[in-house]
């Protein structure tokens, strides 16, 4: 467990950005978007209800500066004036028989 807030400091210092969609007054979702902003990186919250346990970090994130998300458009757009991400190839090619298994499988 004494890992999870170090790691979560390396992922969000190599994203462009943090988007918590659910997270409690004290949570690692709140300690990565604040490490997050301790590196200059966006930070995105999806608003939940106010009477959620949940929700109330990420409503805070919100009432504090961070940008609200309804849709991933509102993510995207953040980031158009960027150049854009080359695209990686993730899946080798694959012959009939794997097609057919990957196929499935998705």
């Amino acid at each position: 467990m004494v890992n999870f807030p170090k790691r979560n400091q390396i992922t969000s210092g190599l994203s462009k950005g943090v988007l918590a969609i659910e997270a409690a007054k004290k949570s690692g979702a709140i300690i990565t978007a604040l490490n997050a902003l301790d590196q200059n990186r966006e930070v995105f919250a999806l608003p939940g209800p106010t009477d959620s346990t949940k929700s109330f970090g990420t409503n805070r994130l919100i009432q504090q500066g961070a940008r609200l998300v309804m849709t991933v458009d509102d993510i995207l757009s953040e980031f158009q004036h960027q150049s854009p991400l080359n695209q990686v190839e993730l899946l080798p090619e694959l012959n009939r028989e794997e097609e057919m298994v990957f196929q499935k499988l998705s």
